[in-house]
């Protein structure tokens, strides 16, 4: 057989050492959109009680019901802050390896379990359980969202290869600063409850300040010229 024909029937079975974010991406935003759906299934008016009721006794269970309505806004919130980051930081990772795929599936499953630990807060908010479980939850999240960051924007791995070193520096900052006050937020959950994760606003004050710190890069381009590039 000719020497050409063998090259071209031959195939390498090896598998390449980074693959695609595409699917990663879409994986993820599906888990994301799932978790986020299923916390609503904690309302339901059937908790009522109520047959032929009067408008003040709907409106006392609706009172009742007041906490189990926070915790859903506060869950619903918080995931939709993780999914931004997320997105913002795949907006650079055009790359992942196996360690990315591996601490991605691990902070899912933190992601998926988010339902579950509000439910505990609706039910047992008296107890420390009940209390600190759900910020333990975010606290997980995020940590492991820190851990899979920073790994995914090392120079050295080229997974993110038109990340600046400024705005890589910032971003980091604001991982770490996440984490932090993520820790913090479970802390001050035993004996104040969900009324923690409003420290979570300071975070969000440093990221808006990071983000109009990145936007001063010199070479940086406008959302206008990316547009028009891609």
């Amino acid at each position: 057989m000719p020497d050409d024909a063998m090259k071209d029937s031959t195939v390498d079975d090896d598998m390449p050492k980074s693959l695609s974010s595409r699917r990663l991406e879409a994986y993820s935003d599906g888990v994301f959109a799932i978790a986020a759906t299923l916390l609503v299934l904690n309302l339901s008016v059937d908790s009522f009680h109520l047959k032929n009721p009067s408008s003040a006794q709907v409106w006392n269970a609706l009172g009742d019901s007041l906490p189990n309505l926070i915790s859903f806004v506060v869950s619903f919130l918080i995931l939709g802050v993780l999914w931004g980051i997320h997105v913002r930081q795949f907006e650079f990772v055009e790359r992942v390896d196996q360690v990315v795929l591996t601490l991605n599936t691990f902070r899912l499953l933190g992601v998926v379990l988010v339902p579950f630990t509000t439910t505990l807060t609706d039910e047992f908010s008296n107890t420390v359980p009940g209390r600190f479980l759900l910020p333990l939850n975010f606290f997980y999240v995020v940590t492991i969202g820190l851990w899979q960051w920073w790994y995914a924007s090392s120079p050295t791995r080229d997974l993110a290869p038109h990340l600046s070193d400024r705005y890589r520096g910032l971003s980091r900052r604001n991982a770490l600063v996440a984490g932090i006050m993520s820790a913090v937020v479970a802390v001050a959950s035993i004996w104040i409850g969900s009324y923690a994760f409003l420290l979570f606003l300071l975070n969000n004050v440093v990221d808006v300040a990071d983000r109009r710190e990145a936007k001063k890069e010199p070479g940086r381009r406008t959302r206008a010229e990316r547009r028009a590039r891609d």
